[in-house]
């Protein structure tokens, strides 16, 4: 087996020049994370000495190496830094994060990275976290128009599940919150179904004489085919998860109350409270 020298070398001998670009030495670790050039990433991180700082901001956007690499989804070049010691929390410029830059551009993968590394999902880029931000209506001023849809609404997802800050008013958008709060009700549901089956399935082999149907099942067939499917949530997503149904359900019946209250006449005599 090569050793970590050899592997070190080897690398920097394949990596290829950094696209042409003419940069500045301090800002090759930027560059190189930001178009997920792993070998010139370990060069640069190898070549650096103990001077080498993983945290630096470049000077055009004002935001580390690990930034860069995430906002590109280049999780390569994201967890080469992590493991080298790169803060994963650092802010750049208004505030900007990691956890931040993955989500608001779709970058699953390596906000799943960023996620199990436990970094901070609400911290705040212009004051706004990245739950806020995805909870916003789209640019295009439609009223039903959303940010949430495709790696959007599956960061969205990975947000509340890691735990981010939903409490009343962090998604302001009706739509994007009626779309969560769909998604949250079925995960739950889905879990308390798969659990409710696997107590038929234990109660139905345990008692001999009076079988449930689940028990008739061949444990070695389609039970453990249908499970495999299933996604299972851990205790801690499942209470977010519950959390998070129960902040937007109370949202929503405030809303139905408050129109169901001013579509009657108002008298003279009411004290408008809202």
């Amino acid at each position: 087996m090569a050793s970590e020298e050899a592997v070190a070398e080897a690398l920097a001998l394949l990596a290829p020049p950094l696209h042409g670009m003419d940069v500045d030495h301090d800002e090759t670790l930027h560059v190189a994370a930001e178009h997920n050039d792993v070998g010139g990433l370990w060069r640069a991180i190898s070549e650096g000495g103990t001077d080498l700082d993983l945290d630096a901001l470049d000077s055009q956007l004002q935001y580390t190496p690990a930034i860069h690499a995430a906002g590109n989804d280049c999780v390569e070049s994201l967890v080469l830094l992590k493991d080298a010691g790169a803060d994963l929390n650092k802010r750049g410029r208004n505030g900007m994060t990691c956890a931040f830059s993955s989500a608001v551009k779709g970058s699953v993968r390596a906000l799943a990275v960023l996620i199990e590394a436990g970094v901070d999902v609400d911290a705040e880029y212009n004051d706004e976290t990245a739950l806020e931000w995805l909870g916003l209506p789209c640019e295009t001023g439609s009223l039903h128009g959303s940010r949430l849809h495709g790696d959007r609404l599956v960061a969205a997802k990975m947000l509340v599940l890691a735990g981010a800050y939903v409490e009343t008013g962090v998604i302001v958008h009706r739509p994007s919150r009626d779309l969560l709060h769909a998604w949250a009700r079925s995960e739950l549901v889905a879990a308390a179904a798969f659990h409710t089956f696997l107590m038929g399935l234990n109660r139905g082999m345990s008692a001999a004489h009076t079988p449930c149907p689940l028990g008739a099942v061949n444990l070695d067939g389609l039970p453990q085919r249908v499970a495999s499917f299933l996604v299972r949530r851990t205790p801690a997503e499942l209470r977010r998860l519950a959390r998070a149904a129960w902040v937007w359900q109370d949202e929503a019946d405030d809303e139905a109350y408050r129109a169901e209250f001013h579509a009657f006449p108002r008298q003279a005599y009411c004290i408008d409270v809202f």
